[in-house]
């Protein structure tokens, strides 16, 4: 674990100023991400795999942050989006409790939206894709955040925690699918590098 952190601070120093390299960077980590969460959630037990899980996914999304605010980024959405998901997986590193750990993996699934950063780059097919994600397991994985939330007995954080991510994160998604609404149908309106 100690070299996956040391080659993502290693990456995220390389990636900075280049917004093509940042693609490349976000759909690598996304896809490991995703891997790992479709692994784990088939394959092994969920709970012994969640301390490196959430450091993965904290290592990851604390540099990407930090990119982001040193780039200056117009995107408060993707920030809010960020600094969410550290408090989350901060918490759920936290705890050792089954459904935590499941949902810990789940939540990963939603990493599909960055996975084409580059490859489908200054293309109608991004949008595309992300709004396929958006609605069919994004939203599913929110709905599913407000569903447990009512079903278990958890602690106060955990409940602040659930409730607030089928809150906060559909409204984020929302955001982002008005968003796009607006782009023009030939091509994703980008600055190329």
């Amino acid at each position: 674990m100690r070299l996956f952190i040391s080659i993502q601070m290693l990456i995220s120093c390389m990636v900075y100023g280049s917004k093509k390299r940042l693609d490349i960077y976000r759909s690598m980590n996304c896809i490991a991400l995703v891997m790992r969460a479709v692994y784990c959630l088939l394959y092994t037990d969920v709970q012994k795999s969640l301390i490196d899980t959430c450091i993965m996914y904290i290592t990851y999304t604390s540099l990407d942050f930090l990119l982001l605010l040193l780039s200056h980024s117009k995107r408060p959405e993707l920030l809010l989006h960020h600094a969410f998901t550290i408090f989350s997986y901060v918490h759920l590193y936290n705890t050792t409790g089954y459904n935590d750990a499941y949902i810990a993996h789940m939540f990963l699934l939603a990493e599909l939206l960055s996975v084409f950063n580059l490859i489908l780059r200054h293309t109608i097919l991004l949008i595309y894709w992300r709004r396929m994600v958006i609605i069919f397991i994004r939203m599913p994985i929110w709905i599913y955040m407000i569903y447990i939330h009512t079903q278990l007995d958890q602690n106060f954080t955990s409940k602040i925690l659930y409730k607030s991510a089928g809150i906060l994160m559909p409204i984020l998604d929302i955001f982002f699918l008005i968003k796009t609404l607006s782009y023009p149908r030939i091509a994703y309106p980008m600055v190329k590098n």
